[in-house]
């Protein structure tokens, strides 16, 4: 007569079933991901293609000011500049300090609600 299988307390029974179906479920749902941000990336950038196009009349007004140079002044010197205000050219290596200035008396279309 054949012995019975029991199993012992506490070992954990094989079930290489589960991980098979945990790989394939894990390689599904990376394929599908990776298949959705494929997707999202034409989208976006047939959306900006479209944007561009609608903007090409906008961008034939813009401006363009001449390259007048990006060197530094010696502290004191002053640069002269072509257009006001400056648009480019020598400046200053320094910061300008920071002004604490109540909210009140800034003119309204600089405050914030």
């Amino acid at each position: 007569m054949a012995k019975k299988k029991t199993r012992k307390p506490g070992r954990a029974v094989p079930r290489p079933w589960l991980f098979r179906g945990l790989g394939i479920a894990f390689l599904l749902l990376l394929a599908g991901s990776l298949l959705w941000w494929i997707g999202a990336q034409s989208r976006t950038y047939a959306a900006f293609q479209e944007a561009a196009r609608r903007g090409q009349p906008a961008l034939s007004r813009v401006e363009i000011f001449p390259e007048e140079g990006r060197v530094h002044l010696a502290p004191g010197e002053r640069a002269p500049y072509r257009t006001d205000p400056p648009t480019s050219g020598p400046h200053s290596p320094e910061s300008v300090p920071l002004v604490s200035t109540p909210r009140n008396s800034l003119p309204s279309a600089w405050s914030t609600p």
